[in-house]
């Protein structure tokens, strides 16, 4: 039987911490088996748009998305977190390389985390880690100033996994300096950020 949160057809949720249902739009198979049960296959890891951004060659500095969040710091520019091509890995250790950021080191390094998350939903981890990114921006359950170079933000989500059980996951975004360049995001099964709130 298929959990809760795939009863209504083209819709997938999540459950806020107080309880309430939120849906969102995801595409998912379902195929009925002549027994009357079914089985779902969905295109968690599968390729998605997210897969084929970035791999043409284009500058770290190319713009995938901007994700709307308040100017709540002093040290933050703009009105808006952006997603960046950005680069797989930090190029040395030297302490003045530029750190990996943006989608290259996200599809890299967190892409099976989201994908893990994505088929609790029947969405695709693209799909997915991009609707939770905007959530965390725009309403954060927790934002601190993580240290002189990293904002910190994380929110809980509750999910229905494809047993049946309650699972809270919390997703966190890394943003740089000034609060426009995501560094990196990825779910955590508890709290991640440090640092002084604001």
């Amino acid at each position: 039987m298929l959990p809760g949160s795939f009863q209504r057809p083209g819709l997938r949720s999540y459950v806020e911490s107080g309880g309430t249902p939120v849906y969102f739009e995801a595409p998912i198979t379902y195929s009925p088996r002549s027994n009357g049960g079914g089985t779902m296959t969905t295109a968690a890891a599968s390729g998605t748009w997210w897969d084929g951004v970035c791999t043409s060659g284009e500058s770290r500095y190319s713009v995938v998305k901007d994700y709307p969040r308040a100017k709540a710091h002093s040290r933050m520019e703009r009105t808006y977190a952006r997603m960046y091509c950005g680069k797989k890995d930090r190029e040395s250790m030297n302490p003045v390389s530029e750190a990996a950021f943006g989608i290259r080191h996200i599809r890299a390094y967190h892409k099976s985390q989201f994908a893990k998350l994505a088929s609790w939903q029947g969405s695709t981890w693209g799909h997915w880690m991009h609707w939770a990114i905007r959530w965390v921006m725009s309403e954060p359950g927790k934002r601190t100033v993580q240290n002189a170079n990293r904002f910190c933000y994380q929110k809980q989500f509750t999910f229905v996994d494809l047993s049946g059980n309650t699972v809270k996951r919390r997703v966190i975004v890394i943003l740089g300096k000034t609060g426009v360049r995501i560094m990196t995001s990825f779910p955590r099964k508890s709290a991640y950020c440090s640092g002084d709130a604001f």
